[in-house]
C-alpha cells in the first residue's frame, strides 16, 4: 500500500500527533525552566546589587569615618605641637628660674657667711671697746685721786705760811707740789680723754654690732627666702618635666594615630577597588541578564508561537485524523478496490 492509503495515513499522522505533542511539553518545561532560571539569576543579581549598595555605603561611611578621623588627628597634631611648644618653652623658664633660684641662694649663702664673720669682728671689737671703757674709767678714777692727792698737798704747802718781823705772810716754795698737781690734772685730762674715746669707741662698736646683726638677719631671710624658691622652682622643674614628657608622649601618639589612619585610608581604598570591580561585575551581569531577559523573552515568545503552532497543527491533524477514520471506515464498509497509489 502507498502513503496515500489511510490505514499508513493514520498511524503515522499520530505519531506525528504525539511528537507534536512531546515537543510542546518539552517547549513548556523548558520554557518554565527557562523563567526559574531567570528568576535565580534575578534574585542572584538582585543579591549582588544589594550587597555592592552595601559596600558601597560602607565604603562612604568608612571614608567619611577617615574623613573626620583624619581632621580630628590634625587638630590634636596641632594642639599637640602647640603644647610640645609651651611645654618646652616652660621647661626653659623653669630651668632658668631654678638656675636663677640656685644662684640666688649661693648668694644669700655668701653673703650670710660675710654677716656672720661682720658680725663676730663687731662682737669681738665691742667686747674690746668695752675692756678699754673699763681701762679708761679706772684709770680716771685713779687719776682723779691722784689729782685730788696733789690738789690737797698744793693746799697744805700754800696754806702753811709765816709771818715777818712786820707781820706780813710769808708763803713756802710750793712749786714742787704745783709741779705734781699739774702733772695730775694732765694726767686726768688726759684718762678722761680717753675715756671719752673709749665711750665712742663702745658706741661705734655697738652701732656696728647692730649693723651687723640687721644684715644678718636681712641674710638669714634672704637665705630662707631664697631657698624657698629653689624648692618651688625645683618642683616646677620637675611638673615641666613631666609635662613635657606627656606632651612628646601625645605628640608620638598623634603620630601612631595618623599612621593607623593612613592604614585605614588604604584599606578603605582597596575596598573601593573592590567595590569598583564589584560594580563592574554587576554591571556586566545586569547586561546579560537583560539579554538573557531578551532571549528568555524571544524564547517565550516563540514558544507561544510554537505552541500555537502545535495546537493548530495538533486540531487540524486530529480533524484530518478523524476524516481519514471516517474516510477509512467507509471504505471498509463498501469493499471497492480503489488505487491509493500515488505518483
Amino acid at each position: 500500500m502507498g502513503i496515500n492509503n489511510p490505514d499508513v495515513l493514520v498511524p503515522i499522522l499520530d505519531e506525528l500527533d504525539d511528537k507534536f505533542k512531546r515537543w510542546n511539553y518539552l517547549a513548556s518545561d523548558i520554557a518554565n525552566e527557562s523563567e526559574q532560571l531567570q528568576k535565580i539569576s534575578f534574585d542572584q543579581l538582585s543579591s549582588k546589587k544589594n550587597k555592592v549598595f552595601l559596600l558601597s555605603n560602607q565604603v562612604e561611611d568608612d571614608f567619611e569615618a577617615i574623613k573626620k578621623v583624619k581632621d580630628q588627628i590634625s587638630n590634636l597634631e596641632r594642639q599637640c605641637k602647640k603644647e610640645l611648644d609651651e611645654t618646652d618653652r616652660l621647661k626653659k623658664q623653669t630651668s632658668k628660674l631654678l638656675q636663677s633660684s640656685k644662684s640666688e641662694l649661693s648668694y644669700w649663702n655668701e653673703e650670710l657667711k660675710k654677716a656672720i664673720s661682720w658680725l663676730e669682728k663687731a662682737q669681738n671689737r665691742l667686747k674690746k671697746a668695752m675692756v678699754n671703757l673699763k681701762r679708761a674709767q679706772d684709770e680716771v678714777e685713779r687719776a682723779t685721786i691722784e689729782k685730788q692727792r696733789a690738789l690737797e698737798r698744793l693746799n697744805r704747802c700754800e696754806s702753811n705760811y709765816t709771818r715777818d718781823k712786820e707781820g706780813n705772810k710769808v708763803y713756802p716754795d710750793c712749786s714742787y707740789e704745783r709741779g705734781i698737781y699739774n702733772d695730775a690734772r694732765e694726767y686726768y685730762n688726759n684718762a678722761v680723754h680717753q675715756l671719752n674715746l673709749a665711750k665712742q669707741e663702745v658706741e661705734a662698736a655697738q652701732e656696728e654690732v647692730r649693723k651687723a646683726e640687721i644684715c644678718l638677719t636681712r641674710c638669714r631671710k634672704g637665705v630662707d627666702l631664697s631657698d624657698k624658691s629653689v624648692k618651688l622652682a625645683s618642683k616646677s622643674d620637675k611638673l615641666a618635666i613631666e609635662a613635657l614628657g606627656k606632651a612628646e608622649k601625645s605628640e608620638e601618639e598623634c603620630h601612631s594615630a595618623k599612621m593607623h589612619a593612613r592604614n585605614a585610608e588604604d584599606i578603605a581604598f582597596e575596598e573601593k577597588k573592590q567595590l569598583e570591580k564589584a560594580q563592574s561585575s554587576v554591571n556586566r551581569a545586569s547586561e546579560q541578564y537583560e539579554e538573557s531577559e531578551q532571549n528568555s523573552k524571544s524564547a517565550l515568545e516563540l514558544n507561544d508561537s510554537a505552541q500555537n503552532y502545535c495546537s493548530k497543527g495538533t486540531q487540524e491533524l486530529e480533524v484530518r485524523v478523524d476524516y481519514l477514520r471516517k474516510f477509512a471506515n467507509s471504505v471498509s464498509i463498501h469493499p471497492k478496490k480503489t488505487n491509493y497509489n500515488s505518483n
